[in-house]
């Protein structure tokens, strides 16, 4: 068995720490109600998905919802891009790169939400469905995934580059070779 940081259920993560908790039924409800937000500003079609280890049933996860949203063309993707900074999310320039913008969404002192726009099928968009899909297929993979990250958490000392770079190290090494 594998010991959280905290026994405890939640959403959004107080900013400045770094935690995982145990898993929330209630994190694909917080996924959808945010989904149905983005049908308020954006007109175009797109495809949104719910990812990262909150979209893992039963997975212990850092208690921040991970959404990915694809469109069509380059055009919308810009469009998307001016919308969601016009609707209170905030563009993550350093995790943002051509042809993925990442935006957080938090609420007084907790990160809440991040999302992450791109074109449909593209490399990121790929990335991300197929970590989550790994996951969903290899609940042993999953459950050393989640053994990884407790142990990142615990020593990185509330370091969030330090736990982000070592976290994108195992996925690349681990995972995205088998998706």
């Amino acid at each position: 068995m594998i010991s959280v940081v905290y026994n405890i259920v939640m959403i959004g993560e107080p900013l400045g720490t770094i935690f995982v908790v145990e898993y929330d039924v209630n994190w694909k409800k917080y996924f959808l109600d945010e989904k149905k937000h983005f049908k308020k500003f954006l007109p175009f079609r797109y495809v949104i998905e719910h990812v990262g280890s909150t979209s893992i049933p039963g997975m212990a996860s850092r208690p921040i919802i991970d959404i990915l949203v694809g469109v069509g063309n380059d055009y919308d993707l810009l469009t998307a891009r001016d919308l969601f900074a016009a609707n209170g999310y905030t563009l993550d320039e350093k995790n943002s790169h051509l042809g993925l913008y990442t935006f957080y969404r938090n609420i007084g002192d907790k990160r809440y939400f991040n999302i992450y726009l791109t074109r449909f099928n593209s490399p990121s968009w790929n990335a991300y469905l197929g970590i989550r899909n790994y996951f969903l297929r290899n609940k042993d993979k999953a459950y050393d995934y989640l053994r990884t990250k407790v142990d990142l958490v615990k020593g990185v000392n509330n370091d969030k580059t330090k736990y982000e770079t070592l976290k994108k190290r195992y996925l690349t090494s681990e995972v995205i070779p088998n998706i």
